[in-house]
């Protein structure tokens, strides 16, 4: 198998995407970057993603070799439906963001596991970014598998579940 030049790692806060992805850039002499959000973002965010998107491509372009991307716009939708209200510009930009990667040989990885473990290492490792309450991350929960099952209808997806005692790649099954 060749290796995909775009790699987008999704799921909840404690599903395994930072762990798989610091694995993947070894593995695949890869790069990474992790996108995250902050208020100041709020007004700029299809930028933002537009930016990590074309510097991500670039990369793959003058290496050659792969590029993780440790969150982009499905993030988005997910926590721009749980947190902000989401427009329809928003939406346009993240149909062209998925058009984007899936021209360019992109996949992405649904990252999940089942629910109870992944809230609990959610309170054990509470990422002070995302100090949001358990209800909230439920419902992260919840919008994430709408989003795998709503993609995983119109192109292929990978899913990686992190087993319950976590933190190392061998913990991880292939679905």
């Amino acid at each position: 198998m060749n290796k995909p030049p775009i790699i987008v790692l999704e799921g909840p806060d404690a599903a395994g995407k930072t762990t798989l992805a610091t694995y993947l850039v070894r593995a695949l002499c890869a790069n990474r970057f992790r996108a995250t959000w902050t208020p100041a973002l709020n007004i700029a965010m299809a930028d933002y993603q537009k930016s990590i998107l074309d510097n991500a491509l670039e990369h793959v372009k003058y290496t050659g070799t792969p590029f993780i991307l440790d969150r982009h716009w499905p993030s988005e939708w997910v926590y721009g439906h749980v947190f902000r209200s989401l427009t329809q510009e928003h939406y346009r930009f993240m149909s062209s963001f998925d058009k984007t990667i899936k021209e360019n040989g992109g996949i992405y990885i649904f990252c999940s596991d089942n629910g109870v473990a992944q809230i609990e290492r959610h309170k054990q490792n509470l990422n002070p970014e995302h100090p949001y309450s358990e209800h909230n991350y439920v419902r992260l929960l919840g919008r994430y598998m709408q989003w795998w099952q709503m993609m995983d209808r119109i192109s292929p997806m990978i899913r990686y579940r992190l087993n319950v005692d976590g933190n190392r790649l061998g913990n991880f099954c292939h679905d």
